[in-house]
């Protein structure tokens, strides 16, 4: 068996050098008699002696608020049991001062809020910069975007950094120069086509005064309509009144075609000049051949260009009736389809195989083919067909439909123009 003893001044000595900063420690046996407290000097014998003069906040078992002393303490009770050293029921209090906790939670509220502004602060900078880096390059971008809008593609410095708004700023500029390259590239080439159309028309205008003046210059229409008529009298004198009736109406076509100025004139005026040139290739055909007119009389006054319908009609007698022995008709028909002025010219001559109709039609199509192998029926369908393209566009011209022993069909499409 051993047996230990310790004095109290000494025990006391040792805890009083670990409680230090006004700290209290009590410990007591079962019966409450104390075995040992840092209040050494003041002889308390019980625990159940010491003067704690209120104990309030008694939520819990292990601590509570007391006042010693005149201050106050936060308390802490442990019981201690260890039966192998006959330490059975013993409790240890012990108190600490409630404003040295107090400190130190001020102390580390005081520099939670410090690290807190701190931080704010840092990030609300952080977040400026970043802001104005964003937004500045943002707003660059929709500067260039608005100088595009307005026209004006010149390419500004280009973005600094690997971002996603750097990226964008300079996939902008290179679209921006491909664009810029394109429409010079483009306008260049306008240009070039708008100066060679230019300069081709020009030619070709020329040309046609030229062939104009020459045309006029050779036919004086006075002379030639007083020179007809003075035929037509002698004739009448004679006796040979048929003659007579052909020079005078041979005289009366050409009044119409030289007489109007004008490159338009009424669609009544056409029909009377291919009635006049029909009665003539009457006196030479005979029966032989006949005209049939269906206009109705409301499409009279339209204005179509000159010298439109006679070479249909002069070619339908000639490449059609003619080489078909017993005749033929020759029919023109007018109506109004889909906003369009349509003039059919039919005969029931000889007509066109597949391949000479395909071969036609190909040859009118082509304004620059020469003019000697497609013969004078060829020409006149493709002077035609340009000149009315040339005048309204390519919705309109000639169509040409026929058949080997049944005949032929030419389509002639004209916009609709009244006298007003």
């Amino acid at each position: 068996m051993l047996a230990v003893f310790f004095r109290k001044d000494e025990l006391y000595s040792i805890i009083s050098k670990e409680v230090e900063g006004g700290k209290k420690i009590f410990i007591s046996d079962a019966t409450g008699a104390l075995v040992l407290s840092t209040e050494y000097e003041k002889k308390y014998v019980n625990l159940n002696e010491v003067p704690f003069e209120e104990e309030y906040r008694k939520d819990s078992k292990e601590y509570s608020f007391v006042r010693y002393d005149g201050s106050d303490y936060i308390m802490l009770r442990k019981q201690i049991n260890r039966p192998s050293i006959n330490i059975n029921h013993w409790s240890i209090v012990y108190m600490i001062p409630a404003g040295a906790v107090h400190s130190s939670i001020q102390q580390i509220r005081m520099t939670s809020v410090v690290l807190s502004v701190l931080c704010i602060v840092f990030s609300f900078i952080l977040t400026i910069l970043l802001s104005r880096n964003i937004t500045g390059r943002i707003s660059k971008l929709l500067k260039k975007i608005s100088n595009v809008k307005r026209g004006n593609f010149t390419i500004s410095d280009e973005a600094e950094g690997t971002d996603e708004i750097s990226i964008l700023d300079n996939s902008f500029n290179e679209m921006i120069e491909r664009i810029d390259t394109l429409i010079h590239e483009v306008y260049e080439a306008e240009i070039r086509v708008t100066k060679e159309k230019l300069k081709n028309s020009i030619i070709e205008t020329r040309a046609r005064e030229a062939e104009i003046h020459t045309l006029q210059s050779q036919i004086n229409p006075h002379y030639l309509f007083n020179t007809l008529e003075s035929i037509r009298m002698k004739l009448l004198t004679k006796g040979d009144r048929e003659s007579s009736d052909i020079i005078g109406m041979f005289g009366e076509t050409f009044r119409l075609a030289l007489s109007n100025h004008n490159d338009i004139y009424k669609l009544s005026d056409e029909l009377r000049f291919v009635e006049s040139f029909f009665l003539i290739q009457k006196y030479r055909y005979g029966d032989r051949i006949n005209y049939e007119k269906d206009v109705p009389s409301d499409l009279l006054n339209v204005y179509i260009p000159k010298l439109i319908l006679q070479p249909l009609v002069e070619n339908a007698i000639y490449h059609g009736i003619e080489r078909k022995a017993d005749g033929g008709t020759v029919t023109v028909r007018g109506r109004i389809v889909d906003g369009k002025l349509v003039i059919t010219i039919t005969d029931d001559g000889a007509g066109m195989d597949e391949e000479e109709l395909n071969l036609l039609r190909e040859r009118i199509n082509k304004s620059n083919q020469a003019d000697s192998p497609m013969g004078y029926s060829g020409i006149a369908l493709r002077n035609i067909h340009t000149r009315l393209r040339l005048l309204f566009g390519d919705q309109y011209g000639l169509i040409i439909h026929s058949g080997k022993g049944i005949g032929t069909e030419v389509v002639v499409s004209l916009p609709v123009t009244d006298a007003s």
